[in-house]
């Protein structure tokens, strides 16, 4: 009987567990090193976004709700802290995990996994591009982009509820201090909202006009925390 040599002969097959299927949320993408674009995340992106390692979370769509049950039991479950005060100071040195809290809920199961995962929480309602020549309009996204903006904040997770419509603004902004030209500006617009916004959201006339018109040194900004993508 013929032996075969051991390199040869069968050998039992471990079991192997499969790996984790990894769901990014919808739109997602990265928009320079650090900062990450997308739609409003769920259960089946919470794998994928914890490889990222995000320390801060921004949803620029509705506002958060200090009157929400549900979200009001997560705050109390996990110890966080929830109150209305300016955007920016939450990202102050030794502040504690802060809900910045107006008025819409942000869903629950986000809250969880912000709370488990001790990132800070921005909401800051940038939905309507038609005030951002008001001066609370212009207000609020000049404190998303210092949030943006702040490598303290990094990685950042920016998102609305498609991934289409007031990121596309806060990231199109962004691009101004990377020296972009508007027409590749309004075309990365277009590729995530449809051209000239068809999908009834992203780049509107009004956030158009403001882009154009969009003085980059007009937003205080703290020059040693400024990514290295980014210039004054």
């Amino acid at each position: 009987m013929t032996t075969l040599p051991p390199s040869l002969r069968p050998t039992a097959v471990a079991s192997l567990t499969p790996p984790p299927v990894l769901v990014p949320p919808i739109n997602f993408a990265l928009v320079a090193p650090g900062v990450y674009r997308s739609g409003h995340p769920n259960r089946r992106n919470f794998g994928f976004l914890q490889r990222l390692g995000l320390k801060t979370v921004l949803h620029g769509e509705g506002e958060a709700s200090v009157t929400c049950p549900s979200l009001r039991e997560s705050v109390a479950e996990h110890a966080v802290s929830m109150m209305c005060m300016p955007v920016r100071q939450a990202g102050q040195a030794g502040a504690r995990r802060t809900y910045v809290a107006r008025s819409d809920e942000y869903r629950p199961d986000g809250a969880d996994f912000v709370s488990q995962h001790n990132l800070n929480l921005h909401h800051i309602d940038l939905s309507d591009d038609e005030e951002l020549f008001t001066p609370s309009g212009k207000k609020r996204m000049y404190e998303a982009l210092q949030i943006v903006l702040d490598t303290r904040n990094y990685p950042i997770l920016v998102h609305d509820d498609t991934g289409k419509a007031a990121v596309t603004l806060l990231c199109a902004l962004a691009r101004c201090y990377q020296n972009w030209a508007l027409t590749a500006v309004f075309r990365e617009g277009d590729m995530f909202a449809g051209a000239g916004g068809s999908d009834d959201s992203g780049l509107g006339n009004a956030g158009k006009e403001f882009i154009a018109t969009f003085d980059p040194r007009s937003v205080p900004l703290d020059p040693e925390y400024l990514p290295d993508w980014a210039e004054m």
